[in-house]
């Protein structure tokens, strides 16, 4: 009787460990941990090629990952614990895939994990939050929550909306989303408690803010930033805005910045911002939010900006073929400029 236990225990065990590694082997890179690792991907082929430049902008090696579409539009890499992760969706072999990616920085591996459900985006802390939306009839969207190695915990269903950016901060996932529902246009950002997994709030954005491409959370309260909103006209017109939401009240108040925004960075009370619309891959300015006294700075660029990345008060910004290196202080000054081989779409985050 006991040795049959004992059997049964190790077959579960056996079963368990399977089940936990399905979908996740880990692949070893090699790279040195000093440098900034640039990302070019392919959306109909399992591969990403990321090339790594010392703090000088020189190459110092090229690797290829067996995994593709590293970076979809509005969701950059994320760099959370000494880990990367980012969403990968692409098409190869006549199949469309949702994976996440996490790359562990130290140990120099990464893990590619198939989600069936596809997924918009992520946001992590102590848990993994996607987003993810299906088309059954009507609009399905999903929210999720899994742990490190993949295993989801929660699932909650939001009918009628497309959700499509979302971040995380003390005991709340904020989720912004819009749909085209019965001839009508509408945006909303939805508060949900992170333990419970349900829906504590909703606030109509629309008037401010309809495709929303990035959220940052500074002092208690949240910054929207993105490329439309709705007009009084119930038309979708390019917004020119944004939106901070006091978390504690929960009312926003708008701000008039005079473009579109694309992403947030945040430096020492100034919040960056860039207008790159990464649908059409345009906008070359850098904008400068001083949140002492409001004023707004702009910068512009020779080509359109993909990405911004904060390191050591050094600002790196990615266009299709440079790479730019900027020292931030009360301005922004160019230090290094490098032109590059091939066209890259977003910074590892390393």
């Amino acid at each position: 009787m006991i040795k049959n236990k004992n059997k049964l225990v190790r077959i579960i065990f056996i079963i368990l460990l399977l089940w936990m590694l399905m979908g996740c082997n880990k692949e070893s890179i090699e790279y040195d941990l000093d440098t900034i690792g640039i990302v070019k991907t392919s959306q109909c082929r399992d591969k990403t090629e990321i090339s790594f430049l010392d703090k000088e902008l020189n190459l110092r090696k090229d690797i290829t990952l067996n995994v593709g579409n590293i970076c979809s539009v509005d969701c950059k890499t994320i760099k959370h614990n000494k880990k990367i992760y980012a969403v990968s969706n692409n098409i190869s072999n006549k199949e469309i895939s949702s994976n996440i990616f996490k790359l562990d920085i130290m140990k120099k591996e990464y893990v590619v994990n198939k989600n069936k459900e596809g997924i918009n985006n992520i946001c992590v802390d102590d848990h993994i939050y996607t987003l993810g939306t299906k088309y059954e009839g009507n609009t399905v969207s999903y929210i999720g929550k899994y742990t490190y190695d993949f295993r989801r915990i929660n699932k909650i269903m939001v009918k009628n909306i497309i959700l499509s950016n979302i971040c995380v901060y003390k005991n709340n996932i904020y989720v912004a989303g819009f749909e085209y529902y019965n001839d009508k246009i509408f945006s909303k950002l939805y508060i949900v408690d992170k333990c419970t997994m349900k829906i504590s709030k909703e606030i109509d954005i629309s008037d401010a803010m309809m495709e929303v491409s990035d959220m940052i959370v500074i002092n208690n309260k949240l910054y929207i930033g993105g490329r439309t909103r709705i007009s009084n006209e119930r038309t979708e017109v390019e917004s020119k805005y944004i939106i901070i939401v006091d978390l504690e009240k929960y009312y926003y108040e708008k701000i008039y910045v005079g473009d579109r925004v694309g992403q947030f960075i945040y430096e020492e009370n100034r919040l960056d911002f860039s207008n790159y619309d990464a649908i059409y891959d345009e906008g070359n300015k850098i904008y400068c939010l001083d949140m002492y006294n409001g004023r707004i700075k702009k910068y512009n660029f020779d080509e359109a900006i993909r990405d911004m990345y904060l390191c050591e008060n050094t600002l790196y910004v990615l266009s299709k073929r440079t790479v730019y290196k900027y020292k931030i202080r009360k301005e922004i000054k160019l230090i290094d400029k490098k032109r590059l081989k091939d066209d890259y779409i977003c910074f590892l985050r390393n």
